[in-house]
């Protein structure tokens, strides 16, 4: 099982994925990766802006 954790700071979204291997344990499967995710300056417009974090989260969902 993977779990998604999202966070939301000045800089951007964070976030961390999870899996629970079989025995139990849990490991951040995104430790030494990419963990933030910053909109490009020219996102004014807040539609937008939205837009472009849900195709990310989507490309970070589809990528694991």
């Amino acid at each position: 099982m993977k779990i998604l954790g999202i966070r939301n700071c000045s800089e951007g979204i964070r976030y961390c994925i999870l899996e629970i291997e079989t025995s139990g344990d849990v490991i951040c499967k995104n430790l030494d990766k990419e963990n933030l995710i910053q909109v490009p300056k020219e996102y004014e417009n807040c539609e937008d802006m939205l837009i472009w974090y849900k195709n990310e989260i989507n490309r970070i969902i589809d990528s694991e």
